[in-house]
């Protein structure tokens, strides 16, 4: 919400734009990439999913509840994404997350072999395009839709893939611990 009300230059607001894509549509780089007009229709975006065109995957996002916006984005896109590389976005989503105040500090932690390792950075820093993605799911996960329609959303064929790119907040886990 914070980079969706930024006002931004013509270029930052395209890469955004792309970012905010993803994260209403779940769409890897790969899909947006090859984003065009003949894709859209006035309820959806159908492609098929760069990943999984071995096994000829169509996604089809309708521009319904969290995926709404995404028609929005991809009309200010033209139906086509803009003349940038994903490290190109990548970088540049960095900055304009400070610019939206997206910057305290997260502090992470994992496992290697038996050595804790943590690590603290500005939330901003941890942005990538990937993250839209991330964040599409998470979104759709913790406001209870059911696990088959993000999967089916996104093209994941395992439960296993899907439960890597939930993040749960704490403030998540409170709000579920409230419900009755």
């Amino acid at each position: 919400e914070a980079l969706a009300r930024l006002e931004l230059s013509p270029e930052d607001a395209m890469i955004r734009d792309v970012f905010l894509l993803s994260c209403h549509t779940g769409a890897r780089w790969s899909d947006v990439a090859v984003l065009n007009k003949s894709q859209v229709t006035a309820e959806t975006w159908k492609f098929e999913a760069y990943k999984t065109r071995k096994k000829k995957r169509m996604i089809t996002i309708p521009f319904v509840g969290w995926c709404a916006p995404a028609k929005t984005y991809i009309e200010k896109l033209n139906y086509s994404l803009p003349p940038f590389t994903e490290q190109h976005i990548n970088r540049r989503i960095k900055t304009i997350a400070i610019d939206a105040g997206i910057d305290e500090m997260v502090r992470t932690t994992r496992m290697s072999g038996k050595n804790q390792l943590v690590r603290e950075k500005m939330k901003c820093e941890y942005l990538s395009f990937h993250t839209g993605r991330r964040t599409f799911i998470s979104v759709l996960v913790n406001s209870g839709k059911a696990f088959p329609a993000v999967m089916e959303l996104t093209g994941i064929t395992s439960y296993k893939t899907l439960m890597k790119y939930i993040h749960t907040s704490k403030k998540d886990v409170i709000s579920e611990l409230m419900k009755k």
